[in-house]
């Protein structure tokens, strides 16, 4: 399949609200926009953030790699950290609980060309904190700067971290995490406002990350809850953080990037319409075909995607019991070209962003 471009009219609406972008520089990193694209495990690969990139992401970052599945040179593994020629502002996150393992991963990395490192300190999920790596690293802050002498000692790119609060409510490390950092001469670290026990339930204690960015000399990245356009606006307006990392709020509406640098909500040439959702869906499914060797992986990504961006229109719930009986990534894409042929373009999304969404783990 020939790559697909936005339609004249749509590509018009993205290149208006592209122009509001402010570009920022953390540390050595140079973005093109505050709001940049957060890690999600199985999800923030090369197809997806290509998309995001065109779409107003101003930086992403990779979904998280074993240090020890790189060491190992693991197939699978490797292949996760592609990078494709025309990404910009890309970083690859490592987890791992050896400082030598790190090192060794970060120099493989370093010659793939990526703009940053990150380190990941904030993942809750037992199998990564089972091995003492993620958010493990937040009840050993000892161990965790020893990997982070270990990993810049060996690269000469950027370094960076992404963390949570503390291992919980009783236990917020971010502070003391935050003062190493800048002793270590980090380049900046993402705070999502959560505790490894919250998981991704409850809600981002934004009072604790904006104290943070207050209080320390590192730049700091906010993360957490940003899902709605008008939250995220606020927050670029009033903020002591210097930037923000979405995460699952670009997955139901991949405009969020682009809404947020709307100041004028009202004007109804920037209104993005379900024709433009079925050409995100073109766009993705036209980078995923470069990207995946096999079909079946194609198509289950498609799938996956296609219940996330259809999220809050009418006849949502019966396209995902029709997804599942369909087989083929191309007729996954014939039917959703047909779901979204029938929707007028006047017919708007509506999700209600306080209900739990993806909250078993993926960040």
């Amino acid at each position: 399949m020939m790559e697909y471009n936005f339609s004249n009219k749509l590509q018009e609406k993205i290149d208006f609200l592209n122009q509001k972008k402010t570009a920022i520089k953390l540390g050595r990193i140079n973005f093109s926009s505050k709001l940049l694209l957060a890690p999600l495990a199985s999800i923030t690969d090369v197809p997806y953030r290509l998309l995001m990139q065109d779409l107003g992401s101003g930086g992403s970052v990779t979904e998280l790699i074993s240090c020890h599945g790189i060491n190992y040179n693991n197939e699978k593994t490797v292949k996760m950290l592609k990078i494709n020629e025309a990404e910009k502002n890309v970083g690859i996150q490592l987890f791992g609980e050896n400082p030598d393992d790190m090192a060794k991963a970060a120099v493989f990395c370093e010659k793939l060309n990526p703009h940053f490192i990150d380190i990941n300190v904030g993942c809750p999920v037992k199998k990564v904190v089972g091995k003492g790596a993620g958010a493990a690293l937040l009840k050993d802050l000892q161990l965790l700067q020893k990997i982070i002498i270990a990993v810049k000692k060996n690269i000469s790119i950027p370094l960076t971290l992404k963390i949570r609060t503390g291992w919980s409510k009783n236990e917020l490390v971010a502070k003391e995490i935050a003062d190493m950092a800048y002793d270590e001469k980090i380049e900046f670290i993402c705070l999502h406002g959560r505790s490894k026990d919250q998981l991704y339930s409850g809600f981002a204690n934004w009072d604790y990350i904006e104290d943070i960015a207050r209080n320390t000399k590192i730049p700091v990245v906010g993360n957490g809850d940003l899902h709605n356009a008008q939250f995220v606006r606020m927050k670029l307006q009033n903020s002591s953080c210097c930037a923000f990392m979405l995460g699952r709020g670009p997955l139901r509406n991949p405009f969020l990037f682009l809404e947020a640098l709307n100041p004028d909500t009202t004007d109804p040439k920037i209104v993005f319409t379900p024709s433009d959702h079925l050409e995100v869906i073109n766009k993705l499914y036209s980078y995923m075909q470069k990207f995946y060797e096999k079909d079946r992986i194609l198509e289950i990504q498609l799938k996956k995607h296609a219940l996330w961006i259809t999220a809050g229109f009418p006849g949502a719930s019966g396209l995902r019991k029709k997804l599942f009986t369909l087989s083929g990534h191309a007729n996954v894409h014939n039917y959703l070209v047909e779901y979204f042929q029938l929707l007028e373009d006047n017919i708007s999304k509506h999700i209600n962003n306080d209900l739990p969404f993806l909250s078993g783990g993926h960040g």
